[in-house]
């Protein structure tokens, strides 16, 4: 019993391959995120099944991939996934970071959690994400500094910039 709660099903180019939850869950997301992407006219059916096995092969997200391929640029990304989870995008130069703000938190939470706490807006606390499905970990700064969170979607490669900096 225990081992069927720890083994999933992957379907790669038709093939049942058995694999762990965790890895299951992550091909459901990819499955998701390339449907919207065709949805949207971003990118045609065939390439998007062709980056969709390479994103599985590599480990990597679907949107990283796309993105990793130069399939599709990072804003371009961005903006969809900002889009299809109502999580505002926003480009964020080093300059912007409060560093009152971000040197009240440990560097090792915020290089695990791939979080940046930006400033205190109105009370709030706006905290920068790479990936949509990080809100929980961006919810994490609240116990830190006690004030609501309002996550705010960066791409990767400027979230590593800023977390290099800061470190």
């Amino acid at each position: 019993n225990d081992k069927k709660e720890r083994i999933g099903i992957r379907k790669i180019s038709g093939e049942n391959i058995l694999c762990s939850r965790e890895e299951a869950r992550k091909m459901k997301v990819n499955e998701f995120l390339m449907s919207s992407f065709i949805k949207a006219k971003l990118i045609d059916e065939e390439a998007a099944k062709t980056v969709y096995i390479e994103a599985e092969k590599n480990g990597r997200s679907y949107f990283d991939e796309l993105v990793g391929q130069k399939i599709l640029s990072a804003d371009v990304v961005y903006s969809h996934l900002s889009k299809l989870f109502d999580i505002e995008f926003v480009d964020v130069p080093i300059n912007q970071i409060q560093d009152n703000v971000v040197s009240q938190i440990d560097n090792v939470f915020l290089n695990e959690t791939r979080t940046v706490p930006l400033k205190l807006d109105q009370n709030e606390l706006v905290v920068l994400i790479d990936t949509p499905f990080n809100i929980s970990q961006a919810n994490l700064c609240r116990y830190y500094l006690n004030y609501n969170v309002n996550p705010k979607l960066v791409t990767r490669e400027n979230l590593d910039t800023i977390l290099n900096t800061i470190s």
